[in-house]
């Protein structure tokens, strides 16, 4: 194990540059997580959504019990009812939310048919969790006791409704904000990882392949009594090793720092694909640490590439406020796709068959890219050992 245990020595020269980049990386994944929302404990009061409320369903009592359960949760903006109008106050965030209601919404409930709401919302607005889950929770408990009871009045469902909404109104609303908030905090923080994965493994990894690549010590290998296999599966050990705590000690962070400790499904999604994205960033940095000269030009290497991919692929800033040209671009880059699987699962609030395989389907993609530059990794290297041959 000498190629094990001189990787060890390299790599404790690069420990405090990683450090730094992890202290940084943690205050900034405080600083923005905590921002705009506060800790659910003692007294709370929901912010209201700005939400823009269109009813096609005209003297509808169901609809009028439904907007005024709402208004504990939504402050309503009149913006009219034309949907273009509707689609540009979302856009510039003058409303957060769109309810719209279709003619004939009532008497198809009444009927016992299937009804649905149209709902639009701002893609990366945490608040909007709080209106879906209320949508969802009065029609849910409202069909409940029409189910039950269907001999009762409109009036009556409405009103055993309400009643029975109100009295976990308190605890459900404290609840929606530390879920929400957790979502939050770990939307930016897997974002955010994205940045310290390249950036801590092209500073560590890349120096150290910058060290076993020398031309000295790759012909010393050459003669040395184990083969290039073994030195490079050795290698490739440690590097995984090296990788998985690195790993390790980062979620550990992430769920730390969080408002919730609770696990979740989509906290599982984001694990996982925060661990796909970690075999393309270690192919970069095997890149950068076999093409690289010297060490000052690792770290320059280091700073380039994650702070360019992670502005590129919506890491620091939202997707939706890149431009099309800059999508276009960034959508030949692994960063791009881990960032877009982070933002769809912290969108999702009910996690199907169908959108956890499409989510796995984007998690694809990012292993396509990992083989590709491992495969760019092994023909940069081949040459390397023909030149020194």
């Amino acid at each position: 194990m000498q190629v094990f245990n001189g990787y060890i020595k390299v790599l404790k020269r690069s420990i405090p540059t990683l450090l730094i980049y992890v202290a940084v990386f943690s205050v900034i994944l405080i600083i923005f997580s905590n921002s705009g929302g506060s800790k659910a404990g003692g007294t709370f009061e929901a912010t209201k959504v700005p939400t823009a409320f269109v009813n096609n369903d005209k003297d509808s009592a169901l609809i009028a019990d439904f907007k005024e359960y709402l208004g504990d949760y939504c402050e309503f903006i009149d913006i009219g009812t034309d949907q273009e109008e509707l689609q540009d106050a979302l856009f510039i965030r003058k409303v957060e939310y769109i309810i719209n209601i279709d003619e004939g919404f009532e008497q198809r409930f009444l009927d016992g048919k299937v009804v649905a709401i149209d709902k639009r919302s701002v893609p990366d607005s945490q608040n909007s969790y709080y209106v879906d889950n209320a949508v969802n929770t009065y029609f849910n408990t409202l069909k409940t006791y029409a189910d039950t009871m269907p001999d009762a009045s409109l009036g009556e469902l409405c009103s055993l409704t309400r009643d029975t909404l109100k009295e976990s109104a308190t605890v459900n609303l404290v609840q929606d904000k530390v879920v929400a908030s957790a979502t939050k905090h770990y939307n930016i923080f897997f974002n955010f990882l994205s940045y310290l994965f390249v950036a801590g493994f092209i500073s560590c990894i890349g120096s150290i392949m910058l060290v076993f690549n020398d031309v000295n010590i790759r012909r010393r290998n050459t003669v040395a009594p184990i083969s290039n296999k073994i030195v490079n599966l050795q290698m490739m050990i440690a590097n995984f090793i090296f990788v998985c705590i690195f790993f390790i000690i980062m979620i550990s962070i992430g769920i730390m720092l969080s408002p919730s400790k609770v696990a979740s499904f989509g906290l599982g999604l984001n694990i996982l694909n925060s661990f796909v994205f970690l075999f393309s960033a270690l192919a970069i940095s095997y890149i950068v640490g076999l093409t690289a000269k010297s060490e000052n030009v690792v770290g320059a290497i280091a700073t380039i590439v994650s702070l360019g991919l992670a502005f590129l692929s919506g890491a620091f800033v939202p997707q939706f406020l890149l431009s099309d040209t800059v999508l276009k671009v960034a959508r030949f880059t692994p960063n791009f796709w881990y960032v877009y699987t982070n933002d769809k699962i912290a969108e999702i609030t009910t996690f199907t068959k169908a959108n956890v395989s499409e989510l796995l389907g984007y998690m694809g993609i990012q292993m396509v890219f990992a083989v590709a530059l491992f495969c760019i990794a092994i023909v940069i290297s081949k040459m390397k050992s023909q030149r020194t041959e």
